[in-house]
């Protein structure tokens, strides 16, 4: 019976690597949300590591988490470290890789614990009619075997409430830019017919 069992976990396993060998080597995951600003009051909550780190969701799993962070805020080559307790959190690095105001910026994750990794992360913009829709997203490429775990996996499931949670948080922010924004031109065009007159 033991053998059985055994030969059974073997097949089972070989199954698995033959499958691993001709499945994707590649995880893409990407989620949108409206933003009722224009382009401009999302970019500044974008264009920096500190910017992202602001509506970052996982602050929520271990808001104390060990930061460090190095290079000029808001340029490429900006990069923040974490160190975390929390399995969700864990350890590494993101850094600026480029920039495109105000439509794009992408960033490199490097991931050191709970496993070695390396992301190419993106936020993109498109703005219509003053509503502006981010695009919030990353790339990964996995290597084999560790490109079956994508394959077994649901990626809404995994991943989908912390980027809803993210991109809820950049939309508030976003939203209250905005607002602030305009009353202040509002208040500085009043200045200015006050002037005037």
């Amino acid at each position: 019976m033991l053998k059985k069992v055994l030969i059974a976990l073997v097949a089972i396993a070989a199954i698995a690597l033959i499958a691993a060998a001709i499945l994707p080597k590649q995880m893409d995951y990407e989620k949108s949300i409206a933003i009722n600003a224009p382009k401009t009051a999302v970019w500044t909550h974008i264009n920096s590591m500190k910017g992202i780190d602001s509506w970052s969701p996982w602050n929520a799993y271990e808001p104390d988490m060990k930061k460090q962070w190095s290079g000029t805020s808001g340029e490429v080559g900006e990069t923040m470290t974490w160190d975390g307790k929390e399995e969700n959190v864990g350890a590494g690095s993101q850094t600026i890789k480029k920039l495109d105001e105000p439509n794009r910026v992408e960033t490199d994750i490097i991931f050191t614990r709970p496993w070695e990794s390396l992301s190419n992360a993106f936020v993109n913009l498109e703005e219509t009619d003053g509503v502006t829709t981010a695009t919030w997203g990353f790339h990964s490429e996995m290597t084999w075997p560790m490109n079956l775990f994508p394959a077994l996996m649901d990626m809404e499931e995994n991943m989908g409430a912390d980027w809803t949670n993210g991109l809820n948080k950049l939309k508030e922010l976003s939203e209250a830019t905005a607002e602030a924004n305009a009353l202040r031109a509002q208040a500085a065009a009043a200045e200015d017919f006050a002037e005037e007159k």
